[in-house]
């Protein structure tokens, strides 16, 4: 396989903007509103989706977070 290039193809392309040197973020949270005693359950499918220039190394500025999800 030397010298050959794959090419991997995606439906969907996520670029961050460098213009904050952060990129951008994708967050799945649980909801409880106590006025209404509803609960909402969040939930992230992501097929064939490519995320790009997101996110920093070595901080909690993750590319894909879950908070407070239970």
């Amino acid at each position: 396989m030397r010298g050959e290039v794959i090419l991997l193809t995606r439906n969907i392309v996520i670029r961050g903007d460098d213009q904050d040197t952060w990129g951008c973020s994708i967050l799945t949270t649980d909801l409880y509103l106590p006025l209404t005693s509803s609960t909402f359950k969040g939930e992230m499918i992501m097929d064939n989706v490519e995320v790009s220039n997101c996110s920093q190394r070595d901080t909690f500025r993750a590319a894909v977070r879950f908070e407070g999800a239970l």
